[in-house]
């Protein structure tokens, strides 16, 4: 089937980016995580989820490698 979840998860990854980065315009440290809510429908059925997005997924995604920890989807 078509799940939400990759577009989400990709969704997030590139928030947390932009946040980090509005951050290093501003002069402060970046995140280390951030937790990103979500929903999505299927029919009149929603699903939420909670999405935590770590420094480390960041920076493996951005060199195309595997990051070392466990990406955690609350659903």
């Amino acid at each position: 089937g078509n799940t939400p979840e990759p577009q989400l998860i990709a969704e997030a990854i590139a928030a947390f980016r932009q946040n980090n980065r509005a951050r290093h315009f501003r002069c402060l440290p970046p995140l280390e995580s951030q937790v990103f809510p979500a929903i999505t429908m299927v029919g009149t059925v929603p699903t939420f989820y909670k999405i935590t997005i770590t420094l480390d997924l960041l920076l493996a995604v951005e060199a195309g490698v595997y990051p070392e920890g466990a990406t955690i989807v609350h659903k």
